[in-house]
């Protein structure tokens, strides 16, 4: 299974640029294809590694979500991005430019825990269908304190009224104990690479983390 892992500018912003780039290109564009191809090129090789992991998670659905507050300089559009894991191997992903411009960091947070929980229903789903059913909430990583009290705490509702009715979603899964939103420091979001243009340094370390590995039988194919 070849991974196919992008930042933001190497990838995502080309191809939410294709149409005008078709119809209006620009030296941005040009630029931005370039080097989703160059990205391309360089991690042919690379493919996604599952290992053991302990019997306590063994089988065990987790999941990260992030988003980039007003990202697309274009559209002033947020970018929402989540990954999930099972058994120290990313099992699903997704980088997806918002529907609607998000007023707040913590609304495009909200709204991108909201998408990767309908994601983590139908993972959990599947995974209930060939019998390896979750038993406990899914834990899903989020960097923003605010969404996740957003998620918990209805008094925060007097804040919130100007988001999409759709988006409180989150929070009656929530209070159902489907998913369980955790704290992680920005530094360790994994799903930062699916939202935004990183360093190189930052970029290869989530690589690393998303289990992305040269493929070892490389001379053997």
């Amino acid at each position: 299974m070849y991974a196919m892992i992008f930042s933001r500018l190497d990838i995502a912003f080309a191809v939410s640029s294709l149409s005008q780039f078709m119809t209006n290109p620009g030296i941005t564009h040009w630029k931005a294809l370039i080097r989703a191809m160059r990205y391309l090129r360089a991690t042919m090789d690379f493919c996604i590694c599952y290992g053991a992991v302990g019997n306590d998670k063994l089988n065990l659905l987790s999941g990260y979500t992030d988003a980039s507050w007003a990202g697309d300089v274009d559209t002033h559009k947020s970018t929402s991005g989540f990954t999930f894991f099972l058994n120290n191997g990313p099992v699903s992903w997704n980088s997806r430019k918002q529907s609607l411009i998000a007023l707040s960091s913590t609304e495009s947070e909200y709204i991108a825990a909201s998408q990767a929980t309908k994601e983590a229903i139908w993972l959990r789903n599947l995974l209930s269908d060939i019998g390896l059913n979750q038993y406990a909430p899914t834990t899903l990583f989020c960097d923003n304190q605010s969404a996740i009290a957003l998620s918990a705490n209805p008094r925060f509702h007097s804040r919130s009224k100007h988001i999409v009715l759709k988006y409180h979603f989150v929070r009656s899964k929530v209070l159902n104990e489907v998913v369980r939103l955790q704290y992680c420091r920005t530094q360790d979001m994994t799903a930062n690479v699916f939202t935004k243009a990183l360093s190189l340094e930052l970029h290869r370390r989530l690589c690393v983390e998303l289990s992305l590995k040269v493929k070892a039988f490389k001379d053997s194919d």
